[in-house]
Formats: C-alpha cells, structure tokens, sequence
C-alpha cells in the first residue's frame, strides 16, 4: 500500500546566495539598481516617498531596502502600490526579479555584505 513520505527537498545555501548574486547582477547590468544616501524623512509621509521616487526617474514596481530601524522611511514607503519594501535579511532572488528597479540606502549596503 502507500506508504506516507516528506519529498520536500532543501535548496543548498551556495545555491540560494548565488541565485541572489546573480539577480542582482542582472539588474545591475540594466542600470536598475540605486544607491541612495539616506532618505531624510523626518517623519513618515507617503506624498514625500512618492516624490522622491519620481525625482529619481523611477517607473514600475519598486523595491526598497531599508534597515529595519529607518521607521518613518518604512512607513512612509509601504502605502505605495507599486513599491515593496523589505529588510536587508529578507532580500531574496525572487524579489529582485519581480521588480523593475531596486534601490538601497549606504546604511543597508553594509548589512547586505554581513548577511551572505
């Protein structure tokens, strides 16, 4: 008769670290990808968000990554429709792929070398 198995499988970590270098290199080679110095919100405001990611000359979906403690850029960014935004350890292949542009701040930058 049968005979109950688990055939879910683990994907290596080399694999998954790969898979995100060279999504990221991807958009990079498309001029996608953004650094940007600090947003210097004050406090949170979508209308803000909304213009600087037009200043930027940004169209389609967004991805921003952020620290977790930049609080009013977070909740400034996540009433976007078109914007995802996301730690630095939740960044992942998929997600780079899903959006058009990326975009980081310096202070995710260094907390993206610490998470491979």
């Amino acid at each position: 008769g049968p005979k109950p198995r688990k055939y879910s499988q683990r994907t290596p970590k080399k694999m998954i670290q790969l898979a995100l270098r060279s999504a990221l290199s991807d958009r990079m080679s498309e001029h996608k990808v953004v650094v940007v110095e600090d947003w210097g919100f004050a406090a949170p405001s979508t209308k803000a968000a909304s213009a600087a990611i037009s200043a930027l000359g940004m169209s389609g979906r967004v991805m921003i990554v952020l620290e977790r403690k930049d609080e009013s850029a977070w909740k400034s960014f996540r009433n976007l429709t078109d914007v995802h935004v996301l730690s630095t350890p939740e960044l992942n292949a998929y997600d780079i792929l899903c959006n058009d542009w990326i975009v980081f701040t310096k202070a995710s930058l260094p907390a993206m070398e610490a998470a491979k």
